[in-house]
């Protein structure tokens, strides 16, 4: 009877498959990346006085596939049918952050939703906003258009979310 070896290779290959099977994640050592660290929530004072939305305490990185974001949440998926702060995305360049961009969501019914995205460029101080609304099985699957800070603090206000970005002048 032959006996069966195992390559590095196979070992390799068969790691790989029970990871993507699986769906684990990789944990980001945060004294292995000074800036994701920097521009994590120890960075939600400078936020806050920005008028920028936090980084909730109980939230993790649920994507960090591109070297320079970040993408922090309490969950990858809507689970919630009430209107709350979704994620946050966390751009980095040359170690100094360079935008923001914030996703709030409202699950209005089975096939309409709704979402706001506001991007704050740090090196330009401006923020832009945009309004999204999105229907499930149409395509294209959205509308979306530009709006400004009054649009997204009177929507927020209606949806009973924190006015972030009345602070900004």
């Amino acid at each position: 009877m032959k006996r069966k070896t195992f390559t590095l290779g196979n070992v390799i290959i068969i790691l790989v498959i029970i990871v993507t099977l699986l769906g684990i994640e990789i944990i980001i050592d945060f004294d292995k990346d000074e800036s994701r660290y920097k521009y994590s929530q120890v960075f939600n004072p400078v936020r806050n006085e920005m008028g920028i939305p936090l980084i909730q305490d109980d939230w993790i990185i649920i994507d960090n596939r591109f070297k320079d974001t970040t993408t922090w949440a309490k969950n990858r998926f809507v689970q919630d049918s009430v209107p709350f702060h979704y994620y946050k995305d966390v751009i980095i360049r040359d170690d100094t952050i360079y935008q923001e961009r914030d996703i709030f969501h409202y699950e209005m019914s089975e096939d309409k939703a709704y979402r706001i995205a506001c991007t704050y460029t740090y090196s330009q101080e401006i923020t832009e906003f945009r309004f999204i609304k999105y229907f499930r099985g149409a395509y294209p699957p959205n509308i979306s258009f530009d709006v400004n800070k009054e649009f997204v603090d009177s929507v927020l206000l209606k949806w009973n979310l924190p006015l972030y970005y009345s602070k900004q002048h």
